[in-house]
């Protein structure tokens, strides 16, 4: 119980940031608007900076997602199976997807890694150095990868969700 509290306290910390990330897309796109259309010029930095903040609100927001329950999901089949054939399922699409996040996280640490040894920077008037997005995607994919871990053990457990304790504690 005290590894699936720090996993969701971890994921709500980074949907927090994810939903601050959200607010400053919206600042800095609502002020490009503003100036081309008054001032008739642009921000260089607002189209990539805001793909950047894109690629946070989801790397952060999907384990939080999980967690709360929230990711969108087809249960027309599912509902019409047995509560211990459907946790069976679950339990085997979340290994699946364990597998699958394993192997993103990985690679994607790898990627910004060598991206950072190599000093290697968007090419863009920003010059942004590549490894700051990438590196915010591995983070991502390692707290989706710890979420399905927590969401196995539950499984595995009989504990499909949180306590109702844990969740009025933990939520916003």
């Amino acid at each position: 119980m005290r590894f699936q509290r720090l996993v969701r306290g971890l994921s709500l910390g980074l949907a927090i940031i994810a939903g601050a990330m959200l607010l400053a897309m919206m600042v800095i796109i609502s002020a490009e608007v503003v100036q081309r259309a008054f001032l008739n010029t642009s921000f260089l930095f607002v189209e990539e900076y805001s793909g950047y903040l894109v690629l946070t609100v989801l790397a952060f927001g999907v384990p939080f997602a999980l967690i709360d329950g929230a990711l969108l999901r087809v249960d027309i089949v599912l509902n019409f199976l047995k509560t211990g054939v459907r946790r069976k399922l679950q339990i085997a699409f979340d290994l699946i997807s364990l597998a699958f996040s394993c192997v993103l996280a990985y690679h994607f640490t790898l990627f910004a890694l060598k991206n950072f040894s190599r000093g290697s920077f968007a090419p863009t008037p920003m010059m942004t150095p590549l490894f700051i997005p990438q590196f915010v995607v591995a983070v991502g994919f390692c707290l989706l990868v710890v979420a399905l871990l927590a969401q196995i053990i539950n499984g595995l457990s009989g504990r499909d969700v949180p306590d109702e304790d844990v969740v009025e504690k933990m939520s916003i």
